[in-house]
């Protein structure tokens, strides 16, 4: 069992290994810009600032302030006489490193799900202008108006700088991206500030790609039934209903992600994805799409809803918020197996209202345990902190055995409540790498 692990290694002997070592240490991290010609498949291209070609930065200081928090100072190009230094001060990056909550603290095999999905999936976190200084009096002093750090969907070091500039009527478009490895004695010592355990007992999947073992999932150690309500929902009930013959708004990341999209060439509704021909363009080192490496999936398994379990729960962090799960039943159209989607800690008053025009702000998670969302501001991440999050989306083989949501082809749910019906739900399922909604079904709660 982990707690064995844990018990076995001497942990005070690990603070001292790492701690002196970072004490008013500064990292450097150079930074790699990649051309159109090097990136054909960039989503920004068609919708970034007219800015973009003008800034060049050539490295990232790291400084250490005090435990988990530093200054990051993004470093002009010697030979760009546009761009200034720009300053990020006092940042937590502790939150950026996969964790776990206590709740599943003594079960090996949630950790290893929780640490792996966290890790290979997107977290882009923005900085307004109240975050970050500009020191110069270059063309960024004047146009730059945020700036995103993202720990991007791949191993434990391939991170990724974007910065924003904002149009007369306000709109911010992306004006600059670059990539950097963050440095990987800094990760280590970072994990185990955040975890309390050595990163070597899950470095081998962390920044490798390992697939896990399938295995049942404790969902006691997640949540507590109350009883108090569970409903089944089924299209013969009339309280369940599947969208996907229809399509979705290209609006936001899925219409400048549509590029991206491999086979089918041009879809008119979300069955069209519903098969194993379907291919997404591959995320690859250092973080780019590929479409010259589309990614395989088996959308099949997701093709036909039986039916949706809703349960109220508890969560098991020290709110105990109140919270619901549902549980979804789906039918291969290939071979008829089941296959199970359950996404739970879901709070009713974290769901915005709105209609499927805006159905691009929903409340959208990557599949995993007590994840930061793909994409958030600062202030939001402090606020929201991941070992407080009751959160969990896993997908489940027929024997109820946890399987690889990237492998079959899909990132996580984006929910929202009606605009029209305050007790309708809205589920759309992001495909990988949210290139598309491969699902989309209301539930009438």
């Amino acid at each position: 069992m982990f707690c064995v692990i844990i018990q076995s290694c001497n942990l005070d002997e690990e603070r001292q290994q790492y701690e002196p070592k970072i004490a008013n240490q500064v990292y450097t991290s150079p930074l790699q810009e990649l051309s159109d010609i090097e990136y054909p498949d960039n989503p920004d291209i068609e919708i970034r600032h007219e800015l973009s070609d003008q800034f060049s930065f050539e490295k990232l200081d790291i400084i250490k302030k005090e435990k988990g928090k530093f200054s990051l100072g993004i470093i002009p190009s010697k030979l760009n006489n546009q761009s200034d230094t720009i300053l990020l001060d006092n940042i937590d990056l502790l939150e950026f490193i996969p964790s776990f909550p206590d709740w599943i603290s003594n079960d090996s095999y949630l950790i290893k799900v929780g640490l792996q999905n966290q890790e290979w999936n997107r977290q882009q976190v923005k900085f307004d202008k109240n975050h970050f200084k500009i020191k110069g009096t270059n063309l960024a002093s004047k146009s730059i108006v945020r700036v995103d750090i993202a720990r991007n969907c791949l191993n434990s070091y391939l991170w990724e700088i974007i910065m924003f500039a904002a149009n007369e009527d306000g709109t911010q478009k992306p004006c600059y991206h670059a990539w950097f490895e963050f440095p990987k004695h800094l990760y280590e010592v970072l994990f185990f500030q955040r975890n309390n355990i050595p990163f070597k007992l899950h470095q081998n999947y962390l920044e490798q790609w390992v697939a896990l073992k399938e295995e049942k999932i404790d969902f006691d150690l997640l949540r507590t039934n109350t009883d108090a309500k569970i409903k089944i929902l089924s299209i013969d009930n009339k309280n369940l209903k599947n969208l996907n013959n229809g399509y979705y708004p290209l609006v936001g990341e899925r219409k400048k992600k549509y590029k991206n999209i491999v086979c089918p060439t041009v879809p008119k509704e979300i069955n069209d994805f519903l098969n194993d021909s379907t291919l997404f363009s591959t995320f690859t080192p250092p973080g780019y799409y590929n479409t010259k490496d589309p990614r395989k999936t088996y959308l099949s398994k997701l093709a036909k809803l039986d039916s949706v379990i809703y349960t109220q729960t508890i969560a098991h962090n020290t709110a105990q918020d109140k919270t619901f799960e549902l549980k979804f039943i789906y039918r291969s159209n290939k071979d008829n197996k089941i296959t199970y989607l359950t996404l739970g800690g879901l709070k009713k008053e974290q769901i915005p209202i709105l209609n499927i025009k805006e159905a691009k702000d929903g409340f959208q998670m990557p599949m995993g345990i007590a994840n930061h969302s793909f994409y958030e501001s600062y202030k939001f991440m402090l606020k929201n902190p991941s070992k407080q999050n009751p959160y969990y989306a896993l997908l489940l083989n027929e024997e109820e055995k946890f399987i690889d949501s990237h492998e079959i082809g899909i990132d996580g749910p984006l929910l929202h409540w009606d605009q029209n019906n305050k007790d309708l739900l809205h589920v759309w399922i992001l495909s990988f790498e949210r290139h598309a909604f491969v699902g989309h079904y209301t539930l009438q709660l």
